[in-house]
Parts: structure tokens; C-alpha cells; sequence
């Protein structure tokens, strides 16, 4: 009786330890940078402090460069292609022209993971390129919160 017992009852208990065990260790999923993917998007669902060096770089890949911010942390820098899409153009002689759009820069726009020192990502920084905007995930999930900076916090500038 004590063997049936045992048999039933081990596995059991190793099944219910690895469900623990897998439990703890979930961790989300980050978006996937992309051009179909608005940025505000993506850095409103950047999970922040969740994402640990090695799971960005199973998600993302290697990053087409590291750099050090002016903050002193390692920011992993992403780079989003366009996908030269022919665009059409009308000349000057009225004539329509259709041709792979070739902006001096090959990047559309690039997003930088900030590392804090434990090696998670505390920050997303977005830089669009083609029109120099800038945006943080961190700044847009504050405004989502109803905790958006102060003028005191971030004087604007002048």
C-alpha cells in the first residue's frame, strides 16, 4: 500500500514543484520594434524593470550598437528600417514618377533599452529620424498613469 502510495503521490509533487518553478521565473513579453508598429505603442507596453539583459537579447537580438548614456548607464541602440516602399512623385512637368525613397539616413528610427545596474531594462528611448522627434517609455507610461511630470520636475525649455 505504501508503494501505490509513494508511486501517486511523487510525481505529483514533482509536477507541482516545476509549476512553481516556471511561475517564478514568467516574465512578459516585449513589443517588437517594427515600422507597422506606431511607437507610442510600443512604449506604452514596454514592461519596464521586467526585462533582464539576456531576455532582450533573446527578444530583440543583438543591438546594432552599445553605448554609454549621458546618465552613465549602457543603453542597447535598435535600429528600425524602413521598408523602401516605392513613393510617387509628380514633377514639375506634371509627369508622375514613382521611385524607393532614399533619405540620407537608412534608419527610419531607432530605439535604445536602458540598463540599469542590475541589468534590467528601466527606460526605452525612441528617436524618429526622419523628423528628430524623441519619446521615453517611461514618460509615456507616467501620462497613461495620470503621473506626468511637472514643469518643476522638467522645466520646458525657453
Amino acid at each position: 500500500m505504501k508503494r501505490i502510495t509513494l508511486k501517486l503521490v511523487l510525481p505529483l509533487v514533482l509536477f507541482l514543484a516545476t509549476m512553481v518553478q516556471a511561475e517564478t521565473n514568467y516574465k512578459p513579453m516585449p513589443p517588437v520594434f517594427n515600422q507597422e508598429t506606431s511607437p507610442q505603442q510600443i512604449l506604452e507596453r514596454y514592461p519596464l524593470g521586467q526585462i533582464d539583459r539576456q531576455a532582450a537579447f533573446s527578444h530583440h537580438g543583438k543591438a546594432h550598437q552599445t553605448v554609454t548614456l549621458v546618465n552613465g548607464l549602457t543603453g542597447w541602440v535598435y535600429e528600425v528600417h524602413r521598408g523602401g516602399k516605392p513613393e510617387t512623385f509628380r514633377r514639375p512637368d506634371g509627369e508622375e514618377m514613382t521611385m524607393l525613397d532614399t533619405h540620407e539616413h537608412p534608419a527610419a528610427g531607432t530605439y535604445t533599452l536602458m540598463f540599469d545596474g542590475t541589468g534590467h531594462v528601466v527606460d526605452v528611448l525612441y528617436r524618429d529620424l526622419r523628423h528628430g522627434d524623441a519619446n521615453s517609455a517611461l514618460l509615456v507610461q507616467r501620462e497613461i498613469q495620470g503621473d506626468a511630470p511637472s514643469d518643476d520636475e522638467y522645466p520646458p525649455k525657453r
